[in-house]
């Protein structure tokens, strides 16, 4: 499991933001993302939507809106 939080007021919308996850030749989903619409997201914020994300040289590359928790589980 992935935890990606972000506690403060920058956010990320173009798949820009790097998580080192290590290892290679996998995917991840979001399984759970606080800023989602069924959770009242913020206005022009938006999660990864449920998106299977390659790993590319031991990254993930996710948006990451403000105040926001995600969870990303490998994909099998």
């Amino acid at each position: 499991i992935i935890v990606v939080l972000n506690a403060g007021l920058g956010h990320w919308q173009s798949s820009e933001y790097g998580v080192h996850v290590g290892g290679s030749n996998y995917s991840v989903e979001e399984v759970f993302a606080s800023q989602s619409a069924e959770f009242g997201a913020w206005e022009d914020q938006h999660s990864n939507a449920g998106a299977v994300i390659p790993v590319h040289d031991g990254q993930i590359f996710i948006n990451v809106p403000m105040q926001s928790a995600a969870v990303f589980t490998p994909v099998i």
